[in-house]
């Protein structure tokens, strides 16, 4: 998975939500959660629990999953190549409706929002690399520095502690 696709139908959604109340603003968060954490990659390689699913998951659409946010909203995504599109946030019934009148079509971009997913093997690879060239043993980056220095920095570590009564 590359990229997620948030349709303007579930931003505008999103959007309505934050206009009822508090319940509204909680299921706005919620939804919005979901949509963060899978843009931001992490739930690639793992079985981080990224919300809620529903029960029975849905049969109708291949590799759709549905998000219960509560109060009978729920979040739709279906996954279709290297994308994720996410194309409705509504109630339980709007939910079924859209299932079914959209149960044999191929989802594609149109007016919504896209976002790029960091690949999270690369990143992992990297932070790995930078790690070990930032900590190897065989470096001589400290040994320019005298006794003198080493004992200011370290009395004003000590008298930093004994200020916070440590």
């Amino acid at each position: 998975m590359k990229s997620i696709f948030v349709s303007r139908r579930v931003e505008t959604s999103i959007k309505e939500l934050r206009k009822t109340g508090k319940t509204g603003i909680n299921l706005a968060d919620k939804a919005e959660k979901v949509i963060d954490i899978l843009a931001s990659g992490a739930a690639q390689n793992s079985s981080a629990m990224i919300g809620t699913t529903t029960k029975y998951g849905e049969k109708r659409i291949q590799k759709c999953q549905k998000y219960d946010l509560g109060c009978g909203y729920r979040l739709v995504t279906v996954h279709q190549g290297e994308t994720l599109f996410i194309p409705f946030l509504g109630t339980h019934d709007n939910c079924q409706r859209w299932l079914a009148n959209n149960h044999l079509n191929n989802l594609a971009a149109g007016s919504g929002r896209s976002i790029s997913i960091p690949d999270m093997n690369q990143m992992e690879k990297s932070s790995q690399e930078s790690a070990c060239d930032t900590y190897s043993a065989d470096d001589n980056q400290f040994d320019y520095l005298t006794d003198e220095d080493l004992r200011f920095v370290f009395s004003g570590i000590v008298r930093g502690m004994r200020k916070q009564g440590k």
